[in-house]
């Protein structure tokens, strides 16, 4: 819309059908000159704004739904609020035992996976070695492939080492 009404201008029109003179087109450009920086600025910061809405509107969504009572899915954003299922997660033994089970794992696979990848990483960007770039390219061939492809060898591995349902076993899968 802006576009069309800035085509329509006077200034355009009478520019489109050569009837500007020579000093009121040196007007236009040096304006243009002048306000270049600013157009581009207001350009990329208009683009930018719909780009952080979109990214924005689904987490006010969210949390949206998170406040809404009941199990409200729908309705307008903002229409009532209510701390309810906050209460009911925060209050009961479950949550507090999935949570330190998640800090456990999480922790545990963060220390051992940095305990390996530093002194690894370490090696194969400063030292040359037998094996060096056969073991690279194993790591990336490795990397191609989906998770999945190796659940039941873990499980296999994992059950034979007695590691099934704990923090350990979870740890070296992720590891």
């Amino acid at each position: 819309l802006l576009s069309l009404i800035w085509v329509s201008s006077k200034p355009v029109t009478a520019w489109s059908i050569r009837e500007l003179s020579t000093s009121a087109i040196e007007y236009g450009l040096e304006r243009n000159n002048k306000m270049e920086g600013k157009y581009r600025s207001f350009g990329t910061h208009l683009i930018l704004l719909h780009f952080v809405f979109i990214t924005l509107l689904p987490l006010v969504w969210i949390f949206d739904i998170a406040l809404s009572p009941g199990n409200a899915l729908g309705g307008t954003i903002g229409d009532s609020f209510t701390g309810e299922h906050f209460e009911k997660i925060l209050g009961s033994e479950s949550f507090w035992t999935w949570m330190s089970n998640s800090l456990i794992v999480s922790i545990g696979t963060s220390l051992l996976g940095l305990t390996i990848a530093i002194p690894a990483g370490y090696a194969f960007s400063r030292y040359k070695f037998t094996g060096r770039d056969v073991s690279m390219f194993s790591f990336l061939l490795v990397q191609m492939f989906p998770g999945i492809i190796i659940l039941v060898p873990y499980f296999l591995v994992m059950k034979s080492l007695g590691l099934l349902n704990s923090h350990l076993g979870l740890i070296l899968a992720y590891c």
